[in-house]
């Protein structure tokens, strides 16, 4: 063999064995003395971070089962807190029951009293534990406790949210306001002063129901009727109850009688009737401190306001003339002809329009007159047509024969217009308005029916009713102009007039000449009618009959509280509301003409203090009247199918300081209030308040007790308020209950993902030790012969010093 002294092959082969095996030794001792296979991300990359993925879900639901251990104590807390609400809500019903008895000879005021404290106690405990409205807990609660898996590309959100467990507390709540014995409500008249009780025999309701002048008012003779208006049952759509007052002498029986009308129109089949009764409101009877009693509405979670059908009705809220005399305000409006009544003598299709308060568009009626009737008869005949509508029956609309004219009127008090067309021989006395294309009385042109003539002195003149606006007359007579040069000199001095008319010239009125005839037409699609009243020779062309009227809105006469309001202020509309108007201008001045747009903007916080807003536009097409805008504004609320803004409320009321104005009052029972932004128009009109640019902002709700057992009739209504109580707070903890089981169920699953991680990271990290062992027992071995092979193989060259010794 060859033999070398430069390179020594066989002492670098022995190091680098050696080297092998003495990284081996250390390998096998680091994992002997760590117990895991992978001490670094070179021992194995892949299974490393694996590994560390699985130990860092550990940690995360490690915390998570301390999480679901905190939320589950938090609704133990509550679960304990509810079950002593339980305990006072059965002292309620005791109290209640003992107060509702017949037979009960002791002073209820004292069972009262008691009552009220209970129900203190249950608010103070429900905020103890979060769970009053607006609580800490009475919200949607999330607790994270991890190991959430979605889908393969799902967002870090769904992981999120698979790894949550939610508790929605926000319908929840078990305060004295949410288990609806206390909320909402507005009382008849002034406590202190109004009294219907048998303690005031002049203005009892025995009193009342015995004044000839007040059930001369009934629509139904023996019924009296309330007009509700709230979420979802407002304007059109407002609900009447028809009270049967057979059997009332009393505050006890009233109430009984009215709370059995109320049950009834709330089981109706229409959505109004379905919201009504889901604002349960009731009839109850407040007795003051002085004990002078009040009849009294209330509701425990909805904002509504209540209205007097007629005379008697009015008299019940408390709005009787005075203190000796039950005779309740007259409420009644009417329209009366301008000229008398007379025989008729030829046949006639008349077609009556009425525009009015309550419904959003005109009501029309049609009278056949044969042509042999006398006036008395026209007028019952009158009367018939109406009450066949059944909008004009509802609001009790009749027409009579007084002092030779006819007149119609409503028992609603509610300002209206008439207009008539097809009365040729102006019979009812109310004259001839007229009619455009396709024989509408409301329009946006109107043509003359004959050629104008500019040769003849004009006399009279000539009514023009924009829709929504009142009427507006212009004298058209040309003083020293007794012969004008034809139809256009006519235009030209009708269109001076409208110039000078400021109602007349925002709706853009226009008036051409068109094959000789004047033509009269709104620039901006506003709606108007016409009446002429030339006295003679029909110069327009629009015809020529006996000086009439379009008839001026009546105003109502009846006087706050006959409208009774509670809205989220905590107080009842007053002689002096608070601010919560946003005022529309004189009844039936248009809110908007031709293009104006306006938006209202509303926003709401719900429970958990979140959010909501929606915008509503407003326009000439569905705002031309006030009953038009509240139509519109209430139909958006519902429509927006959002459980928070659907509690807010448009509804129509008489303004501060009597007369003729009505404004839109905003009503809500949210407890954490509202606003109402309200923008501008071009023109400036629209709904306003002062400087057309404000926020109006209900107050937090001020819920006083809805609910007392001071009587024998209120404590019937408050056993029955109880047992609702008893079933919304078994839902409540049936929700914490719940709750509860789905935290304990997730601390289960997370402990089981903590062991099956461990075992997994385990079979990933941890060594196997006697396998290991046996390693270093080979490296050992393997070590001591390599030393001792490397001894030799550096020796080796030493046999080369005998070749050169020889």
């Amino acid at each position: 063999m060859a033999f070398s002294i430069v390179t020594n092959v066989a002492s670098l082969l022995a190091q680098d064995n050696l080297r092998i095996t003495s990284d081996l030794q250390q390998k096998t001792i680091q994992r002997l003395t760590s117990g895991l296979r992978i001490n670094s991300s070179a021992d194995d990359a892949a299974g490393l971070a694996i590994a560390n993925s699985f130990r860092s879900d550990v940690s995360v639901l490690q915390q998570g089962i301390r999480n679901a251990g905190d939320g589950l104590s938090t609704l133990q807390t509550i679960d304990g807190g509810i079950n002593n609400v339980s305990l006072l809500l059965d002292r309620a019903r005791t109290l209640a029951t003992q107060s509702a008895s017949g037979t009960f000879t002791g002073d209820r005021s004292v069972l009262n009293n008691e009552f009220g404290s209970v129900l203190d106690e249950i608010d103070r405990q429900a905020k103890a534990i979060g769970l009053d409205q607006g609580g800490n807990f009475a919200r949607a609660l999330s607790v994270f406790i991890g190991g959430g898996r979605g889908h393969t590309g799902d967002a870090a959100s769904v992981t999120i949210s698979t790894g949550s467990v939610s508790v929605d507390l926000s319908t929840s709540t078990v305060d004295a306001s949410s288990l609806g014995l206390k909320g909402l409500q507005a009382v008849g008249g002034a406590s202190g002063t109004t009294d219907i009780g048998n303690g005031a025999p002049s203005t009892s309701v025995s009193a009342i129901l015995a004044n000839a002048t007040n059930t001369g008012s009934e629509r139904i003779s023996g019924f009296t009727d309330f007009y509700f208006t709230g979420a979802g049952f407002s304007d059109g759509n407002k609900v009447k109850a028809s009270v049967n007052l057979s059997g009332v002498v009393d505050t006890t029986t009233l109430a009984t009688a009215i709370n059995a009308a109320i049950d009834a129109a709330g089981n109706a089949s229409s959505t109004a009737a379905a919201a009504f009764k889901n604002a349960a409101v009731k009839a109850v009877i407040n007795t003051d401190s002085s004990g002078k009693q009040q009849l009294t509405f209330t509701s425990p979670r909805a904002a509504f306001q209540v209205e007097s059908g007629d005379r008697l009705s009015n008299a019940l809220l408390g709005n009787y003339t005075s203190s000796s005399d039950p005779t309740g305000l007259s409420i009644s409006a009417t329209q009366t002809a301008t000229s008398a009544a007379i025989a008729a003598t030829a046949a006639e299709t008349v077609s009556i329009k009425v525009s009015g308060p309550g419904f959003t568009s005109p009501q029309f009626v049609t009278l056949a007159i044969a042509g042999t009737e006398t006036t008395a008869q026209l007028a019952t005949n009158l009367s018939a047509s109406l009450a066949g509508n059944t909008t004009l029956a509802s609001a009790g609309y009749t027409a009579t024969l007084t002092g030779g004219n006819i007149v119609i009127s409503n028992t609603r008090g509610e300002g209206f217009q008439v207009a008539v067309s097809g009365d040729t021989n102006d019979f009812l006395g109310f004259g001839e308005a007229l009619t455009g294309a396709s024989s509408a009385v409301t329009y946006s042109t109107l043509t003359g029916a004959a050629t104008a003539i500019g040769s003849v002195a004009l006399a009279g003149t000539i009514s023009i009713l924009v829709e929504g606006a009142g009427g507006s007359s212009i004298d058209i007579s040309a003083a020293g102009a007794t012969s004008l040069a034809g139809a256009q000199d006519l235009a030209d001095q009708l269109n001076s007039a409208i110039a000078a008319n400021t109602t007349l010239t925002k709706a853009a009125l226009d008036v051409t000449v068109a094959g000789g005839n004047l033509v009269v037409t709104s620039n901006n699609g506003t709606k108007f009618q016409i009446e002429s009243q030339e006295t003679a020779n029909n110069v327009l062309g629009f015809g020529s009959i006996a000086a009439t009227s379009l008839g001026a809105l009546a105003a109502p006469t009846l006087a706050l509280p006959t409208i009774l309001t509670f809205n989220s202020g905590g107080a009842q509309a007053t002689s002096t509301p608070s601010g919560t108007f946003a005022t529309a201008p004189t009844l039936f001045t248009p809110l908007f003409y031709g293009n104006d747009v306006q938006n209202l903007v509303f926003n709401a916080k719900d429970a958990s203090g979140g959010i909501h807003s929606l915008s509503v536009q407003l326009t000439n097409a569905n705002a031309a009247t006030i009953d038009q805008a509240i139509e519109t504004i209430g139909t958006k609320l519902q429509q927006s199918n959002d459980t928070t803004l659907s509690q807010i409320v448009a509804a129509a009321e008489t303004l501060p300081g009597g007369g003729n104005t009505v404004g839109i009052r905003f009503l809500s029972g949210l407890s954490s209030g509202f606003n109402v932004g309200i923008g501008n128009t071009v023109s400036g009109n629209g709904l306003s308040t002062s400087g057309n640019s404000s926020l109006l902002t209900s107050a937090a709700l001020a819920g006083g007790s809805a609910t007392d057992i001071g009587t024998q009739g209120n404590a019937a209504n408050a056993v029955s308020a109880l047992a609702t109580a008893v079933n919304f707070l078994a839902a409540s903890q049936a929700t914490v209950g719940k709750g509860q089981n789905r935290l304990q169920f997730a601390i289960n699953l997370a402990s089981t993902q903590v062991s099956n991680l461990n075992v997994a990271q385990g079979r990933i990290r941890d060594a196997d030790l006697a396998a290991e062992a046996a390693n270093l027992t080979r490296a050992s071995i393997a070590l001591q012969s390599g030393v001792a092979a490397l001894a030799q193989a550096n020796s080796a060259p030493q046999a080369v010093l005998a070749l050169l010794r020889g």
